[in-house]
């Protein structure tokens, strides 16, 4: 079996994986740390804009409004482009789809470079709303596009580059924050413009790549198979028509009913030649864009686990998000998802990245140093990532689930106690920087960049777009609204709020422990069956006729 170093030089996948990274994960991760380091500049922009309309400095309270505002805004972009990412990759394909995402980024960044020239905050809200829609719109679809392209056993590793060129992203915008590169006062609306570049190269580079092989397969097949179907039945009914004709000559000639029957069953045989013939035309246009991604080879693992998704795909059509929501059959799988995105988003991990400034500067440490251990979070970040990809293969999903939760309660609590200390010695600030660079360690080799591989592997196609869309509106949301409370939360609770962040990884780590199934080597099939076979306290697998009901 050739590892998967070797394979990635056999075909294009690797090319694709940076273009479709570049394009989709990059942006969330650079727009989330990117606005740290020009915070201040940026509030200093609200109060400058403010005064030279009302020939006053606006209230203190006001500035943190905005501010706000324009953190939280991200999100609701996020939430709009998750919304629209079912719509968009199913009409539009997952390429087009990335393509059209890319053009929405240009515009955003025309909007925030103007911004300045017009002194207008609101712009910068409007601009931020943009760029949380095509941040979300393309994580959803990278991610999709990933999960379709990867043969199985090397599906954990390639879904994870999601998380590693988003861990690249928050990289990237904390070394174009450093005051030597662009993080300075004249320049934080090029700053945040800086994504544009990569989206300008997915726009060009991406034409030159396959569309997703699975949407090609069985989305794509099953749209043909209609219109295939649409023809049939109209050449049936125009033979009915015939076989009419041919009944009331039947009194006149029984030869040439004869003949007829004959011709109707020669007719019959050409359908049935038509759509094998069809049948492996899509077959061989699957085959033909594994070969061109991964190298030569039959696939036939590949094509059996499709054929198998088509089948049920045909018995059961694709969901919408709340029919998914009513379905009784998916029903642990969807609570596992909501759980683990649930208890990522308030982990902590997105605080620290986007309000890293703050944090640090609250626990004492010199303003000085304060970028150069945000700038130390992202090579971490990025590190760990890279050699988690790797690990997973080998141990598997919920090991690296339940000891990452475990390690980041522990930590958070020990950040707690030195936050309150932090007067007491000249070194407890550092050491706030270290358990904070332990908790990004195993966040990211564990449940950050799990649950993208989690997320393509217990649904099957017909429920995997809806349930993308539901999780997506569900983290995106809890973003949202941390992104609008959490500068209020940090005045008011100080050291206290970093007890809230240890308690959802207890959470976490218990669920993982206890209850979720192990996903490595196995296919959707199997893995949507243990979902569904979940039971507590002797409660039954429950199906789609059945009420929902769970014994705890």
């Amino acid at each position: 079996m050739d590892t998967f170093l070797q394979q990635l030089l056999q075909g294009n996948a690797v090319l694709l994986m940076v273009v479709l990274g570049v394009g989709g994960g990059f942006h969330m991760g650079f727009h989330i740390t990117g606005l740290s380091s020009p915070s201040p500049f940026i509030q200093s922009f609200i109060n400058s804009s403010w005064a030279s309309r009302h020939g006053e400095a606006p209230p203190p309270h006001t500035t943190t409004i905005i501010w706000s505002l324009i953190v939280s805004m991200f999100a609701v972009g996020g939430l709009l482009g998750v919304l629209s990412a079912r719509f968009m990759s199913s009409k539009l394909g997952r390429k087009k789809t990335m393509m059209c995402n890319s053009c929405i980024s240009i515009a955003a960044a025309l909007v925030i470079l103007t911004s300045k020239m017009f002194e207008s905050y609101e712009m910068v809200i409007g601009a931020r709303v943009l760029q949380g829609f095509y941040s979300g719109l393309g994580s959803c679809t990278h991610l999709l596009y990933l999960g379709e392209i990867s043969p199985r056993k090397f599906r954990g590793v390639v879904t994870f580059t999601a998380s590693t060129f988003t861990s690249l992203g928050k990289l990237s915008g904390q070394v174009f924050g450093l005051s030597e590169v662009l993080g300075r006062a004249e320049l934080w609306n090029v700053l945040l413009c800086v994504p544009v570049g990569f989206s300008v190269l997915n726009l060009l580079l991406l034409p030159f790549f396959p569309e997703a092989p699975r949407y090609l397969f069985i989305e794509k097949g099953d749209d043909e198979a209609c219109r295939s179907g649409e023809h049939r039945d109209s050449e049936h009914r125009d033979g009915e028509h015939r076989d009419s004709e041919h009944r009331d000559g039947e009194h006149r000639d029984g030869e040439h009913k004869d003949s007829e029957h004959r011709d109707s069953e020669h007719r019959d045989r050409e359908h049935r030649d038509g759509e094998h013939r069809d049948s492996e035309h899509r077959d061989r246009e699957h085959r033909d864009a594994l070969q061109s991604l991964w190298g030569p080879g039959d696939y036939k693992e590949e094509m059996e686990e499709m054929l198998m998704e088509k089948a049920a795909m045909e018995a059961a059509p694709p969901k919408s998000p709340l029919q998914l929501l009513s379905s009784r059959t998916v029903g642990w799988a969807l609570f596992t998802l909501f759980l683990i995105c649930g208890c990522n988003q308030m982990s902590g991990m997105s605080m620290v990245s986007t309000f890293s400034y703050d944090i640090f500067y609250k626990s004492g440490m010199p303003k000085d140093s304060i970028r150069y251990v945000t700038l130390a979070l992202g090579v971490v970040e990025i590190t760990t990532s890279i050699c988690c990809g790797f690990l997973m293969e080998h141990v598997g999903r919920r090991p690296l689930f339940w000891v990452g939760y475990g390690v980041m309660a522990v930590c958070w609590v020990l950040v707690t106690v030195t936050v309150y200390f932090q007067n007491s010695a000249q070194w407890v600030p550092y050491l706030t920087s270290v358990f904070v660079i332990t908790v990004i360690v195993f966040f990211c080799g564990g449940p950050g960049g799990g649950v993208n591989t989690l997320s393509t592997e217990i649904f099957v196609q017909s429920e995997r777009m809806a349930a993308v869309v539901l999780v997506g509106i569900y983290r995106w949301g809890i973003f949202a609204l941390l992104g609008l409370i959490f500068p209020f939360l940090i005045a008011s609770l100080s050291s206290y709020c970093f007890l809230l962040f240890a308690c959802w990884c207890l959470v976490g780590g218990l669920y993982s422990f206890f209850i979720l199934p192990e996903t490595k080597g196995k296919s959707v099939l199997q893995i949507s069956e243990e979902f569904r076979a979940i039971s507590l306290c002797s409660s039954a697998p429950p199906t789609d006729g059945d009420t929902f009901e769970t014994v705890f």
